[in-house]
Formats: structure tokens, C-alpha cells, sequence
């Protein structure tokens, strides 16, 4: 269900703040970041990722390099989503759903493994899309156990699906 999300994250989820992304040239999304979790910019080397790699699994509750570039390009092209459904794959706290909706897209599915990050996702909703914010929805999905009935009904289909630092 969209509007139940149950999961534990690695960022405390009651520290978020409400927080202005620069998406550049006077374009932005609201966000509800964790204010426990380190802020990562620039480039994360491959050998980094591989000492930390238990760590940063669901690691969710920080918004990445390619989520925020994703993000950025999708603010400045909307015609990529405008107007259409759009799926979010490891969501995360929603940086590129939320510049989706922003971006004028009908409607937009974040998911993820971690519930406390898409409780924060579908806030960050209301801020982003404040005149319908039942545009955005969130689902808990497990990678490793994808149910059978995933995107097979009529009104789960999408017209673009996005994934920023998901693998």
C-alpha cells in the first residue's frame, strides 16, 4: 500500500528538517533529510563503496550524487515526465520523484526498501506538489522479493521509470 510503509532506516527519521535542494538556475525541491547522516558530495571511488558496502546498503536516507543530478536534469527538461506516470526505483528520500512531481508529472511511485525513508519521500510530496499531492504515492519493495503481481494491473503502469545510485 501506498500510504503504509513500514521499515527501519539507517538515519534517524524524526531529525529530518525540511530542506531546500538547489536544483540550479532558480529551480529547487523540498526535501526532509535526516540531519544525523553525513553529507556526500562530489565522487565516491569504487574502493570506498566496497569498504563500506554493508553500511551504506539502504542507505536511503542521504541524497546522492546521481539522485541530485538526475533531479537537475530532470527540473530542467520537464517535457520528460510532464504529463506522464512516473516510477521511482530505490527512492530513497525521493530527490528525483519529488522534481518529478515538481516537474509536472501526473503522478509519481517512489520505492524502496526502507519505510522510514519513504514516510519522509511522501512529506517531502506535500511541499513539492501542495495543490495535489495524492499525485505521489510510495511502495515498499524489496528488490530480492519482487512480488509476482508487481506492475501487471492497468494503473500501475508507467510511462517512465528512473533509478539514481541504486547500484
Amino acid at each position: 500500500g501506498a500510504e503504509t510503509v513500514v521499515g527501519v532506516g539507517k538515519g534517524d527519521s524524526a531529525s529530518a528538517r525540511l530542506t531546500k535542494i538547489d536544483l540550479g538556475q532558480g529551480k529547487s525541491v523540498d526535501l526532509h533529510v535526516p540531519s544525523d547522516v553525513a553529507d556526500v558530495s562530489g565522487a565516491v571511488s569504487p574502493e570506498t563503496l566496497a569498504k563500506f558496502k554493508e553500511a551504506l546498503y539502504g542507505a536511503g536516507d542521504v541524497v546522492w550524487p546521481a539522485g541530485l543530478a538526475l533531479a537537475r536534469l530532470i527540473a530542467h527538461c520537464p517535457s520528460l515526465v510532464a504529463g506522464k506516470r512516473v516510477l521511482e526505483v530505490g527512492a530513497g528520500l525521493g530527490v528525483v520523484g519529488n522534481a518529478a512531481l515538481r516537474a509536472g508529472a501526473s503522478a509519481v511511485c517512489m520505492c524502496d526498501v526502507d519505510g522510514d525513508m519513504l514516510r519522509l519521500a511522501k512529506a517531502s510530496a506535500a511541499e513539492n506538489a501542495p495543490e495535489d499531492p495524492s499525485r505521489a504515492a510510495t511502495l515498499l519493495l524489496d528488490w530480492s522479493a519482487i512480488p509476482e503481481t508487481f506492475c501487471v494491473s492497468g494503473e500501475q503502469k508507467y510511462d517512465v521509470v528512473v533509478a539514481a545510485d541504486v547500484l
